[in-house]
């Protein structure tokens, strides 16, 4: 796994809101997919490390998720109630899916954690192409330049130094 370094990763970054997020659906798969090979291979030395990973990787989500419920969904309520409500109700599926891929790392074997990991995959996939096509789409026709500034400066205050 390529760990980008805080600078670095702020170098990568897009400037538009809606470009970040979607950098940071690729980042999340693939950090994911980087551990999932790790977890499948991994002898008993590495499993200390795939266990960080696997915190690091499950940070990175829970920010990128508090990023769109806390900044994004209030700006695009008023274009699709419903569609920003069934995002909350997946973002909190997914939170207990994390939950439940910390434990396994904690508690399990490491090849106990790739059937886990791949379940997240899946279902990452599906919401992040929901929320590409649907919310981030109409995200960039609506958002005016203002409410745009406000959100790059919302996204620049988060901790995104564990990544």
């Amino acid at each position: 796994m390529i760990l980008i370094p805080p600078a670095m990763y702020y170098s990568r970054m897009p400037s538009q809101p809606i470009d970040v997020l979607k950098w940071e659906h690729e980042l999340i798969l693939s950090r994911l997919d980087d551990l999932l090979s790790r977890a499948s291979e991994a002898p008993c030395v590495k499993t200390f490390m795939i266990r960080s990973q696997t915190g690091r990787l499950l940070k990175l989500q829970e920010l990128h998720q508090e990023a769109e419920e806390r900044f994004l969904f209030p700006l695009m309520s008023e274009v699709d109630e419903s569609l920003i409500s069934s995002l909350r109700v997946e973002h909190a599926s997914l939170f207990r899916s994390s939950d439940v891929i910390q434990s396994t790392a904690t508690t399990h074997e490491i090849k106990e954690l790739v059937p886990v990991l791949m379940s997240l995959k899946d279902e990452l996939k599906k919401h992040f192409e929901k929320e590409e096509s649907k919310i981030f789409e109409n995200a960039q026709i609506i958002l005016t330049p203002a409410k745009s500034d406000i959100l790059k400066i919302k996204f620049a205050t988060r901790n995104l130094a564990i990544i």
